[in-house]
């Protein structure tokens, strides 16, 4: 009699089936992680996908009735693990999400880089990553062990791994060529074996065993023979690569400035409102916020705040850059200002000894540009500064990975009335830095701005100005003879500029070919605060006084406490420096309050502002308070609110278990009936009667019976030189169908339930 097996040679599949899960799975993670340079341990990162690919081959190799259980525990632990490391996992997917959009950000210039808001050391890091890789490899690891061990298919597989080097191919990032070559090689076994894998699995086993080796050594002579590191793309992908980043930049280009999608994705946000260290003003548009947070403050003080983030130095070609760090450290080496334990943004507080000083607390929650965000007039120095760090005399940087920081401020010296002069050592010199660096002109703006300029000086002057103008340093005498303090003439420039152009908005983006400013004072005569910001500035320089274009956020606190900065406050100033002083800012957008922005009051015009400079009342206070150095990260200032505790995430992750144990119950349930249903279905006459038979066994298990029949039947096809005829199948099937039925009848509602939802059998 002929001999039939009644089962394929598992040792082979299963080995056969191992590699492929193993290489599949270590390929494409990866080609992820390689891609985008993800700061993982690769050592570790090997070997816990090496445990994933073996429990997913062991779990999908049992039977179902073993399978199951093993698959819900699994998945237990693996939602136990997520809830026990959900801080180190959440710093994880931050730091991945960081790395992801950083390299798009070089891509594409109009995406705004970012950086995880947590302080933890390079380890620690390292250690996140890792760990936040390998549970998205265990999800991974159990779709491909169902797809490719028991579905046995192909094409989905083939899909499901390519998905991780999209991300990185889209912008032209290539992976490790090991991993590369691993899931290339992977991929050629699938499709040489695609015809056999389910139609005869030994086979498919023994060819894929064949394969295997001779995939490994082809790609290995490609690896040594193709050129690697002085690989050079070839024209038709650069240039497909710029056609990509133009077409995406000019669609950007036509969302509104807080970028939003039109239609029916206007809900998206695209970037963020604040302040960068490159200011691309010809790429402004017109104005539109969503009222996210972006900072979270707390303080002890009362009244408005302007908090500053990125200066603009340089104007050139409708960008505002800071000034040259090679000119800044220049300065530190003649032993100016910085050299005294001091910054330039520390001068403003000095002018005030005595009076009070309060802390303040900021936690960076989706704010762009890198900086901290901080009031005037800064008290606190460089070196005391926690997670941050004094960039030339323009911002604070703040280190990747920490979000929050406190500093302490002298309000009561914005008041000039009452201020002194700072006399530090070294402000001299840092003066005049100030004076070769902050009166920069662009070549031919002198002439541009000149019409503008001798009307201000007219309002200063009249009817003196006009005879007196003639050029640049004839100004800066004028303005020395009649005494006109700088603070003076940017009131004069605010006025001036509130009477030539509307505040308006909905201003367009600057056409092709036009400068920023000069379109804004001659052209358009139409913008917001960064258009009489940017003119401001240009205009107090042609005036010879030294100025800078600075933007941030506008707030208001009511009460002691903490308070959430809105992206809407997001705002635009300049600063004039005074001699022995420092820095001053100006308010010059018409109408700006702050905390009453003229874009949400019911006029349709702005109201008037009492002040064109940004005003500070403190707090009264017999005494100061006790000097201290700022905290680390983290630890809130003494007086301070304590702030509402955040929702914990954590709390969904029980009824997502639940939800999840559900959807595997009802994917399980269905898998096991299509699966079985193929297979007692099957055109193998002989086959679909043993499949038979093995379901009636189960079957017995949980209070079944074999039918006579049945048994008899699978002998038969078993041991049989002649087998079973389809009729005879279908016998078979129909007695195995009602056993089913009669079980399903006897059984209570709680077996019934576990028959239907756990075993998976009827």
């Amino acid at each position: 009699m002929r001999s039939i097996r009644l089962s394929p040679a598992p040792l082979l599949r299963g080995v056969t089936d191992g590699l492929l899960l193993l290489g599949l799975l270590w390929g494409s993670v990866l080609c992820f992680s390689t891609s985008f340079a993800l700061n993982v341990d690769n050592l570790l990162l090997s070997l816990g996908i090496l445990a994933l690919a073996l429990t997913a081959l062991l779990l999908y190799s049992l039977p179902p009735r073993l399978g199951a259980p093993g698959l819900l525990a699994v998945s237990l632990a693996w939602g136990w693990g997520v809830y026990a490391l959900w801080d180190t996992l959440y710093a994880g997917q931050a730091a991945i999400q960081c790395a992801v959009v950083n390299l798009y950000a070089k891509a594409f210039p109009v995406i705004t880089p970012i950086a995880p808001v947590m302080e933890l050391t390079q380890q620690e890091w390292t250690r996140a990553v890792t760990l936040t890789v390998l549970f998205a490899a265990a999800l991974l690891a159990a779709v491909l062990g169902l797809l490719l061990v028991r579905l046995r298919t192909v094409w989905p597989v083939l899909i499901l791994t390519a998905l991780p080097l999209l991300p990185g191919l889209c912008i032209t990032l290539t992976p490790r060529r090991l991993p590369l070559m691993v899931l290339l090689g992977c991929w050629c076994v699938l499709l040489l074996t695609a015809l056999v894998r389910k139609r005869d699995p030994d086979g498919a086993a023994v060819l894929t065993a064949a394969a295997l080796p001779a995939a490994a050594v082809l790609l290995g002579l490609l690896t040594v023979l193709l050129p690697g590191e002085e690989y050079r793309q070839p024209g038709w992908a650069l240039s497909a690569r710029k056609e990509l980043v133009d077409s995406l930049s000019g669609f950007a280009m036509e969302f509104d400035l807080s970028g939003r999608l039109p239609g029916p994705l206007s809900s998206l946000r695209f970037t963020a409102a604040g302040s960068t260290a490159t200011i691309d003003m010809a790429a402004a548009g017109a104005q539109a916020y969503d009222g996210h947070t972006v900072l979270r403050i707390t303080t002890d003080y009362v009244g408005k705040l302007y908090l500053r983030g990125h200066s603009a130095a340089v104007y050139e070609d409708s960008l505002g850059k800071p000034v040259d760090s090679a000119w800044f450290d220049a300065l530190l080496e003649e032993g100016a200002l910085p050299g005294t334990g001091y910054s330039p943004l520390n001068l403003p507080a000095q002018t005030m000894p005595d009076a009070p000083y309060y802390a303040f607390e900021v936690e960076n929650v989706s704010a762009p540009g890198g900086c901290v965000y901080f009031p005037y007039q800064l008290l606190t120095r460089p070196s005391e500064l926690r997670g941050a760090l004094l960039t030339d005399d323009a911002y604070i940087a703040r280190d990747r990975f920490v979000s929050r920081h406190t500093v302490y401020f002298r309000p009561a010296a914005l008041d000039l009335d009452r201020a002194g002069s700072s006399n530090l050592p070294g402000e001299s010199r840092y003066r005049q830095f100030v004076y070769d660096h902050y009166l920069q002109l662009p070549d031919g703006y002198g002439e541009a701005l000149a019409p503008h300029a001798e009307a201000i000086w007219q309002r200063l002057y009249a009817p003196f100005a006009f005879s007196f103008y003639s050029s640049s340093s004839a100004l800066t005498d004028l303005s020395v003879s009649f005494s006109v303090s700088p603070e003076q003439a940017a009131r004069a420039v605010a006025e001036y500029l509130e009477e030539l152009a509307e505040y308006d908005l909905s201003a367009p983006a600057v056409p092709e070919g036009e400068d920023f400013t000069l379109y804004f004072l001659n052209e358009s005569r139409r913008g917001y605060c960064m258009h009489f910001a940017s003119a401001a500035a240009l205009l107090l320089r042609e005036m010879g006084i030294p100025a800078r274009y600075v933007s941030g956020y506008v707030t208001r606190t009511v009460i002691p406490g903490r308070v959430d900065v809105a992206d809407r406050s997001a705002h635009a100033w300049v600063e004039v420096y005074l001699d022995g002083y420092g820095w001053y800012p100006v308010e010059v957008t018409p109408g700006y309050q702050g905390d009453a922005l003229p874009w949400v009051a019911e006029a349709g015009t702005p109201t008037p502002t009492p002040s064109a400079t940004p005003s500070a009342t403190p707090r009264p206070s017999a005494t100061p308070r006790p000097s201290a150095a700022p905290r680390p990260s983290g630890t809130p200032a003494p007086g301070t609110a304590e702030q509402s505790p955040a929702f914990d995430l954590r709390l969904l992750l029980l009824p997502a278990a639940a939800l999840s144990l559900i959807l595997c119950a009802v994917l399980g349930r269905y898998l096991a009936g299509t699966l079985r249903r193929r297979r007692l279905r099957q055109e193998n006459a002989n086959a679909a009667v043993i499949a038979c038979y093995r379901y009636a066994l189960r079957l017995a298990r949980h209070g079944g019976q074999v039918p006579p029949a049945v048994a008899g039947l699978a002998a038969q096809a078993a041991f049989s030189r002649d087998g079973v005829t389809p009729a005879q199948a279908r016998t078979a099937r129909q007695e195995v169908a009602a056993e089913a039925e009669r079980l399903r009848a006897s059984l209570s509602r709680p077996r019934r339930f576990l028959l239907r939802w756990f075993w998976w059998l009827d």
